[in-house]
């Protein structure tokens, strides 16, 4: 599962899609999960998805740290 996050990319298509209706993929939301808990740098694109969605991706964040400490 954790290989399947690094093919995960924030396309233009997803990223335009994002800024018309504020919606982002699941997927994306794990991603940037991720990236956060790796301690990786986000792009810019990645921030402003982290800025608007931030409680999703901390909830993200509890969920995965919670699957792993188990």
């Amino acid at each position: 599962m954790i290989r399947d996050i690094f093919r995960v990319r924030l396309t233009n298509r997803v990223y335009d899609k994002f800024v018309d209706t504020g919606i982002v993929p699941e997927r994306i939301i794990r991603m940037l999960a991720f990236k956060i808990i790796k301690g990786e740098t986000l792009s810019h694109r990645e921030m402003a998805v982290f800025y608007a969605c931030t409680s999703d991706i901390e909830d993200m964040i509890k969920t995965v740290s919670k699957k792993e400490n188990c």
